[in-house]
């Protein structure tokens, strides 16, 4: 085993203080296994004590009463104003009494998963230490400052009260359409218990084109000299077989040091994890009396730079489809409670996508709690981690009254911190990168969303080697880095606003409402909007066009949950459908136009993936700007139009209705041309039906038989003779094969 040094680990420090401290995934620990030492972890979730207060002044009483993890507005009694700005209040502090045994082991590392908005962490009165990143682990040494065995401890966390508590140094994770910023202590909080060796973290990277795995440990020993044998392990998650029992090279420990080894093993007949096999091993490392355990996937994921549209996933094609799930959206939500911390409820979300067809998700302008990514292994479903960072407006690039947008209360906190330069991030991206780092679902590292820096890509650059199985990296509206990296597309055809339909500036075209038959003279290449960052800094257009892309934003068609526009969609559904329209004539047109949106985009095959954004958001009317498309979050039951719409748009195997004219003669011959989009890894053969339809009835219908070879496109091109008479009617394209009859693609049509 290859043994690089102390200085490496520094990197991802975090905690300045003395003794142990660092970040990292630390997996499981596992305590009391015969003849393997003793390691014990010790969950502190839970209910804990709160109070409100300032900074540096401990509270004499704690009142309340908040469940970890969670969020501060879930307390018991309610504070008033949780989310917004509070002068009187700085922070919350959160308290918990725990003691020890004798035959515990005699060093304690704290770990808190995830909190917000910064924390001080106290023990016994003592302040041991302070963080204020928010989107990875905090860990701290407690052992200094522990009471003896049987006698309680009293373990205090000051948690910052809102997005203000933090300096411009740290991503806040801001933007401009949040409302509410709620603080809390939003994942596990554990007491790893130890006596001589604490795994810091521990990477099991896949190099799946080489057919190795690269094992990269970072291991703190507290003992005196000695050297240890080690080992690995990879037992078959599903099936608890040992796969492997390979040994590696013994370690060394000098007195009190951090180690960081490195070795590659060759990995032969390992099963793949796809989304749909998501096969699972568990490495075990033996070092000595001790063991770890990490989870993993046998996956390769690369981008091929000679195709705007091909992603390989274990060396195949793979394209694709799904959403976006803005879980701090969601988290300002009135409706979200407990549910981002039920197991059940986050399976069944996952699970709610899949049927649908999707496959994947973009963690939109969020980091999960960390079984949420437990869960996407298990489950099947790819995730492009996207770090919490949406600064639209920065001074000397986007076009904004900076006077004014410092001074709107929403507004203000997408303005990107001067002083987040590239090192401060680079601390940030590592320290986030190893806590997620062993989840196969992970198949890609975003940097940002829709901001305009030099930091952000510079940043990438500087821990772009950390990830020894080197996934790429999308860097949002900012060049790409590589020409392997990602092409972020948001193309939204959708924008209106009210009385743009009466403007004929220059002899520019008025404009109107968007409709799908608008498509027929669309780029099927959609764009990122890299103009302003190139102008700002003088750069050489450039439009990445070659670049291999995602779209993972389209639509602007967003409903409230009770099915009224939002502050955004408001001018677009009052100029179609009428202010009085009702909530289900909206969800039909929703689901309509972003069924056909959806068409488009696969059947143009110019982008490895095509993301439906949103999944799960807020929903906040009056004041909101985007939804999702559940009516029923509880329950996770979707409008029942989308659902059908979307089950439909991304089938596998889907069709897509070319003819984007929605306006014919009486009696006219039209061609209507019907793409088969295969994305599966083997041929299919299809029957596909193309009707004429009136309120229902099939007027005329036409069927042919196609066979696609995997991942490939296939097309029909019936030619139908149009009714005499003027009216309403629908051409409709639908599989007849048993098992795929969902699968349909419809335009609206009249004849005059």
């Amino acid at each position: 085993m290859r043994l690089i040094g102390i200085q490496v680990a520094t990197l991802i420090a975090v905690v300045l203080i003395p003794g142990l401290t660092g970040v990292g995934h630390t997996g499981h620990q596992e305590s009391n296994i015969p003849g393997e030492g003793i390691q014990k972890v010790i969950s502190l979730d839970g209910s804990w004590d709160i109070a409100e207060g300032q900074w540096d002044t401990l509270p004499s009483a704690f009142p309340g009463k908040v469940p970890v993890p969670g969020l501060v507005k879930l307390a018991e009694p309610e504070f008033s104003g949780v989310g917004l700005p509070v002068p009187e209040r700085d922070c919350f502090y959160y308290r918990k009494v725990f003691s020890l045994v004798r035959e515990d082991p005699a060093h304690a590392i704290l770990k808190i998963n995830l909190v917000k908005y910064g924390a001080k962490i106290y023990l016994n009165g003592h302040k041991v230490a302070e963080n204020w990143i928010n989107f990875s682990p905090t860990t701290v040494n407690l052992t200094p400052y522990l009471k003896p065995a049987g006698e309680e401890n009293e373990l205090v966390i000051a948690v910052g009260a809102h997005i203000e508590s933090l300096q411009d140094v740290v991503a806040t994770g801001g933007e401009v359409e949040k409302i509410r910023y709620i603080p809390g202590i939003y994942d596990s909080v554990q007491l790893h218990l130890f006596e001589d060796i604490y795994f810091d973290s521990v990477q099991v990277a896949p190099v799946f084109e080489e057919g190795q795995i690269t094992l990269q440990m970072t291991v703190r020993h507290v003992g005196s000299r000695t050297t240890y044998p080690a080992r690995l392990l990879l037992i078959d998650d599903a099936e608890g077989s040992v796969v492997m029992n390979h040994g590696l090279d013994p370690v060394t420990f000098e007195s009190q040091q951090e180690l960081v080894t490195y070795e590659q093993i060759p990995a032969k007949g390992l099963k793949e994890w796809t989304p749909e096999h998501p096969h699972l091993y568990k490495a075990v490392i033996k070092l000595g009396p001790y063991r770890h355990v990490e989870r993993f996937g046998w996956r390769g994921f690369r981008l091929d730079p000679a195709h705007t549209n091909r992603a390989l996933l274990n060396g195949n094609p793979y394209f694709f489809r799904g959403t976006n799930i803005a879980l701090f959206r969601f988290f300002e939500d009135p409706v979200c409670r407990d549910q981002p911390w039920n197991e059940t409820w986050v399976r069944g979300l996952f699970r709610t996508f899949k049927t649908l067809g999707m496959n994947s998700a973009r963690t939109c302008i969020s980091v999960f709690p960390e079984f949420w990514y437990d869960i996407a292994d298990e489950e099947g479903f790819a995730l492009f981690a996207e770090y919490p960072i949406w600064y639209a407006l920065k001074e000397g690039v986007s076009q904004a009254d900076f006077d004014k947008e410092r001074q709107d209360p929403q507004r203000k906190y997408g303005i990107y911190p001067e002083g987040l330069t590239r090192e401060k991030l680079s601390t940030e991206y590592a320290r986030w990168m190893q806590h997620l780092m062993n989840h196969p679902s992970i198949v890609a590292w975003d940097a940002q969303n829709e901001t305009w820096s030099k930091e952000t890509g510079a940043a990438i650059e500087m821990v772009r080697g950390l990830d020894y199985s080197n996934r790429p990296w999308d860097n949002g509206w900012s060049p790409p880095q590589r020409s392997t990296d990602i092409r972020e597309a948001h193309q939204y055809f959708g924008r209106f606003r009210a009385g743009s339909e009466a403007e004929n500036a220059r002899g520019v075209e008025a404009a109107r409402p968007f409709r799908l038959s608008d498509l027929k003279d669309k780029d099927k290449v959609p764009g990122t909007l890299y103009s302003p960052f190139q102008y700002a800094y003088k750069l050489e257009r450039n439009d990445y066009r070659d670049q291999p892309c995602i779209l993972n934003e389209y639509g602007y068609f967003w409903l409230n949950r009770d099915g009224s526009p939002t502050t955004l969609t408001k001018p677009y559904y009052d100029a179609v459908l009428g202010e009085n329209a009702s909530a289900e004539e909206r969800r039909q047109h929703y689901a309509y136009i972003l069924q056909g949106l959806t068409e488009f985009w696969r059947s143009a095959r110019t982008c490895f993936g095509v993301l439906h954004v949103f999944g799960l958001a807020h929903s906040l009317p009056p004041d909101g700007a985007t939804c999702d498309n559940f009516i029923d979050v509880n329950a996770l039951k979707l409008d029942p139009h989308f659902a059908k719409a979307m089950k439909s748009a991304f089938a596998p195997v889907g069709l897509c209705i070319e003819q984007w004219e929605d306006h014919f003669s009486p009696g006219e011959m039209v061609q209507v041309p019907v793409t088969v989009t295969n994305d599966l890894g083997e041929p299919v053969e299809r029957t596909v039906s193309v009707r004429i339809e009136q309120n229902g009835k099939v007027l005329l219908e036409q069927t042919e038989t196609v066979r696609v070879n995997p991942w490939q496109q296939g097309l029909v091109i019936p030619r139908l003779v149009l009714p005499e008479k003027a009216g309403s009617y629908s051409l409709v394209a639908r599989f007849l094969d048993e098992g795929q009859k969902h699968v349909f693609s419809r335009r609206s049509i009249s004849i005059y």
